[in-house]
């Protein structure tokens, strides 16, 4: 048996730290510690699919959640960790902004760029130890 990927890009769903700048700015070293952190976890999970499935596993299980631990190294394997804001990840958001547009959810598509500040991120991953 041999087994396909076809779907490497139809199920890319960037996911987004939002945080207020203001408490960004006063909670500077919190948020780095958070982004270090996340990071980490990504890097774990690369490295050590197993273990991570065995952990997660554990935790879907104390929720009540019957999860093998294989299948879910399996569905981590999948799973692309890359902690960056990208122009394809900010073109997604602006296609989704259309969306709420034509349904008149939001006035305007928002300048996406004008809020994304990397600081916080090219800090950690430019000293980070994993």
């Amino acid at each position: 048996m041999k087994r396909l990927t076809t779907l490497k890009d139809a199920g890319q769903s960037p996911n987004f730290l939002i945080v207020n700048k203001k408490w960004a700015d006063g909670h500077h070293d919190q948020l780095v510690a958070f982004l270090r952190a996340a990071v980490d976890v990504g890097n774990f999970v690369i490295k050590d699919p197993d273990q991570a499935g065995e952990m997660a596993s554990k935790v879907s299980e104390g929720e009540g959640v019957q999860a093998s631990p294989a299948a879910l190294a399996d569905s981590l394997r999948h799973v692309e960790m890359a902690p960056e804001i990208d122009d394809a990840s900010l073109q997604e958001l602006d296609s989704l902004a259309q969306q709420m547009v034509d349904q008149k959810l939001i006035p305007a598509v928002p300048d996406f760029n004008a809020m994304v500040n990397k600081s916080y991120l090219d800090e950690v991953m430019g000293d980070s130890t994993s």
